[in-house]
């Protein structure tokens, strides 16, 4: 699903749904493709779930207000999201 609320200012809520138990990667990239966070990484159970984002990089410094992609991996395949940070 899409990132809500987005834009955000302070936090946005990151939801996708499993049909089964796997592994997930959850990575918010910068315009470069950069890993700027990681949220998830590691086996999630059947089910929804949501991640939340507090516009910090892996150091918990505040990135810069801008255009960031969501990309989660998962054994079924890929998915991107935009994710747009304002302050």
């Amino acid at each position: 699903g899409a990132p809500a609320p987005n834009p955000f200012r302070t936090t946005t809520l990151i939801p996708f749904a499993l049909p089964e138990r796997g592994a997930v990667k959850l990575r918010l990239l910068d315009l470069q493709g950069r890993i700027v966070r990681s949220l998830a990484d590691g086996e999630f159970p059947a089910g929804q779930h949501q991640l939340r984002w507090d516009g910090r990089d892996d150091q918990g410094r505040v990135v810069r207000a801008g255009v960031y992609f969501v990309k989660l991996v998962t054994s079924d395949g890929t998915a991107m999201r935009r994710a747009v940070y304002v302050r």
